[in-house]
């Protein structure tokens, strides 16, 4: 120790100590900046690891800007990272290959922030365009490169419709294409069983005997003429159910999926809120009118969406003649009982180009109503009409749209 005090006071221990400060010195004030220019420009990827800018992240970003049709967008979203940088909208010009400001947004010089996001009005006004948010990068932020906004023009051209509410959507983007009143809440007769459908498809085995209950006897319109204690194959009920709109084999999987119809359209309802419906409820598995039974164009395009991911869902809404039997039921002669049923779709019946086949619905406050699945360019639509004055003209309408825009 003594050796170190006495160099420490010497002349030569002073010039290292003053070579240190000198050399701290200029790292602070030239190394470290460069170090940093030579991060940003990535020169020396290796830099990286030592000299990180923080990652800007923003989020609350809707990816889906025409979902509300007519509406106007805004977003407010949140930053991290901010400290006081603009935030860019963008839209992709097609013809030069670039990303064009539309609008911008100044944030406050703190890290976290909070801002507002208005899209445009005349969002969508072509018929494709791409958008994206952008935010400029620092020495010690990170830019930000927003996922691309696909936005498909919705309602480009006007359609002879005579409907109250009308639909053409695309489900593998989850883009509305045409719209009138989507999310109205409107009587929506037997396309009730598209959920009904949905629920036995989650829930039960299809190869399941079904006793019939004395509910399933008692029901309005009842197509199969179905007896207490008579035994059937749940398929067969479903396509029954599905392609002649029998409400007997409807009440009838409700009782064999949850035990009564009330619990059943419990089930119901609560499948509709987690498939993302919010203008729905459900008192019955059939549609006939009742108070507080309701649906959506657009809730009902989800429905549909979610039920043809079954296979043997499409298979049923496609099939125009189908026959069955009783496993358990005789007929007044005393035979088993035996049933050939006919789709009610007459858009199959007449074997459209495209046609994928749906479900039909039909009451006193209804009207006519048809969800509809469509084929193009190896692409399914689902088009929805609701109290149509013609639902098989409007449906065609809709997916003359769909030829056209999408």
């Amino acid at each position: 120790m003594e050796t170190n005090k006495y160099f420490l006071r010497s002349r030569s221990g002073r010039y290292v100590i003053h070579i240190r400060r000198l050399l701290t010195f200029l790292f602070v004030v030239i190394g470290i900046p460069t170090l940093l220019i030579l991060n940003r420009l990535e020169l020396f990827p290796g830099i990286g690891y030592i000299f990180k800018p923080f990652k800007t992240e923003i989020t609350g970003i809707y990816y889906s800007p025409n979902e509300n049709a007519t509406e106007s967008f805004s977003d407010k979203v949140k930053i991290k990272y901010a400290d006081g940088r603009v935030l860019y909208l963008q839209e992709y010009n097609n013809s030069t290959g670039e990303w064009e400001d539309k609008a911008s947004f100044q944030t406050p010089s703190t890290h976290s922030a909070e801002i507002t996001v208005k899209y445009p009005n005349d969002w969508g006004s072509d018929t494709k365009t791409k958008w994206r948010l952008y935010m400029k990068g620092t020495f010690l932020d990170s830019s930000y490169e927003g996922k691309t906004i696909n936005c498909t023009a919705y309602n480009v051209e006007e359609l002879d419709i005579n409907s109250a509410a009308a639909l053409a959507y695309d489900p593998s983007a989850k883009k509305i294409l045409y719209a009138v009143e989507p999310h109205k809440r409107l009587p929506n007769a037997s396309t009730t069983k598209l959920m009904t459908a949905l629920v036995a498809l989650k829930e039960a085995d299809m190869d399941d005997t079904v006793t019939i209950q004395k509910e399933a006897t008692e029901v309005a319109y009842a197509s199969l003429g179905v007896k207490k204690g008579e035994e059937y194959k749940l398929e067969d009920l479903m396509y029954a159910m599905l392609m002649e709109s029998s409400n007997d084999a409807a009440v009838a999987i409700a009782d064999h999926v949850a035990g009564s119809v009330d619990a059943f359209a419990k089930e119901m309802n609560e499948q509709a809120k987690l498939i993302g419906c919010k203008n729905t409820n459900f008192m019955n598995p059939h549609g006939l009118d009742a108070y507080d039974h309701y649906s959506s164009a657009y809730d009902l395009a989800l429905m549909d969406a979610q039920d043809m991911k079954y296979d043997l869902f499409k298979t049923m809404i496609s099939t125009k003649k189908y026959s069955f039997k009783a496993i358990k039921g005789k007929d007044d002669d005393g035979k088993t009982k035996k049933f050939t049923i006919e789709t009610s779709n007459d858009l199959l019946k007449l074997g459209e180009d495209g046609e994928l086949g749906g479900k039909t619905g039909t009451t006193t406050s209804a009207g006519a109503c048809l969800v509809n699945n469509f084929e193009y360019k190896g692409k399914t639509y689902i088009t929805v009409v609701l109290n149509s004055k013609n639902r098989w003209k409007d449906t065609k309408a809709l997916n003359g749209y769909i030829k056209k825009y999408a």
